[in-house]
């Protein structure tokens, strides 16, 4: 099995528990065009809609598959949810798994072309029951080739990355040698 399915595990019990499994309905690429499959649960057909309209440039209607706290996020720091930015990605959903009752996980596979060479990678879509409806409220892409997990929390603050928040000793603040708490020659007081 893919790393996906671990992080996406792992990231589960973190934040929303532990929880069943239910049986997976066979789904069919979910791609521009519909078919006649068999159907799928709400939260399942939910994310394979947001998935769907990331990978079309329907930032609109992707936004409005989100969390309220998502959306909440997002608008609060002036963001966007970004586009896929792939031509013709074809959308699997690999497994389902309900971890408590009003909170699921949607494991998917993507299938695409770069450069005429096809490629997939693995993820996980994190659901919650809102009232009546499921919607998103974070994304775990595995890109593959030993490259981490990209964890896409919508519903806490984003903050943009940097190179070494801690400024450990391969990057000390301002160049700087790190000191330690306590000078060696003052003799310590108790």
């Amino acid at each position: 099995m893919r790393r996906s399915i671990a992080v996406c595990t792992l990231a589960l019990v973190t934040a929303v528990g532990c929880g069943k499994t239910e049986p997976t309905t066979p789904a069919a690429p979910a791609s521009g065009s519909t078919s006649a499959a068999k159907p799928m649960h709400p939260a399942a057909a939910t994310a394979m809609q947001f998935l769907q309209a990331s990978a079309a440039g329907d930032l609109s209607k992707a936004t409005g598959l989100l969390t309220p706290v998502a959306v909440e996020q997002l608008n609060k720091q002036g963001m966007t949810i970004a586009p896929l930015n792939v031509e013709s990605p074809k959308f699997i959903m690999t497994r389902f798994l309900v971890t408590e009752e009003n909170e699921a996980a949607v494991e998917f596979a993507m299938q695409f072309q770069i450069e005429g060479e096809q490629q997939e990678f693995h993820g996980c879509c994190v659901m919650k029951n809102i009232g009546a409806d499921w919607r998103l409220a974070g994304v775990i892409i595995d890109p593959g080739n030993g490259m981490e997990p990209v964890v896409q929390n919508y519903e806490q603050e984003l903050s943009p990355p940097t190179t070494n928040p801690a400024n450990t000793v391969a990057n000390p603040a301002g160049g700087q040698v790190p000191q330690t708490a306590q000078s060696p020659d003052v003799p310590q007081q108790r």
